[in-house]
């Protein structure tokens, strides 16, 4: 069972070995998602974050590139020179109207509930990391998903 956000401890991590133990879920070893994934991981690097809730970061994101962006290529990227990790797809965007609120607690443009980027967020922020995610909908369509960490 995880701990609450606000009780969860914050540890220096390899963000390497997260990415490779959040891919061993059930989630993405499913034939449908894991055919979608390339991995782009060539060095390791350390950041302070709550390791327990890492997979629920990493869910999200590749989820909401599957199931509402609907996309057939997700490219999970780690830079340790630029301390980020990237997901990036080739779906259909997000709308511009959608795209100022993607963070808001119950916001939706679709089918969603609303809490799961806005949880990502605080997640993300809680340990001093920033989440950026950019979209452009049409012609070369993608959604990509930049999370900074300190």
């Amino acid at each position: 069972m995880r701990k609450p956000l606000v009780k969860a401890k914050r540890e220096k991590t390899s963000l390497k070995k997260l990415i490779e133990d959040s891919l061993k879920g059930a989630f993405f070893t499913d034939s449908k998602i894991s055919k979608l994934l390339k991995v782009e991981i060539k060095d390791d690097f350390q950041a302070t974050l709550l390791p327990e809730f890492f997979s629920h970061i990493m869910y999200d994101l590749v989820k909401n590139a599957y199931w509402h962006g609907g996309a057939s290529q997700i490219v999970i990227k780690l830079d340790s020179m630029e301390k980020t990790l990237e997901i990036l797809d080739n779906g259909r965007g997000i709308s511009p109207k959608d795209q100022n609120h993607i963070f808001d607690l119950f916001y939706s443009g679709g089918s969603s509930s609303g809490v799961g980027l806005s949880l990502v967020k605080a997640i993300v922020e809680s340990t001093g990391g920033k989440i950026n995610i950019y979209s452009s909908q049409g012609e070369n369509s993608y959604t990509k998903a930049t999370i900074r960490f300190s």
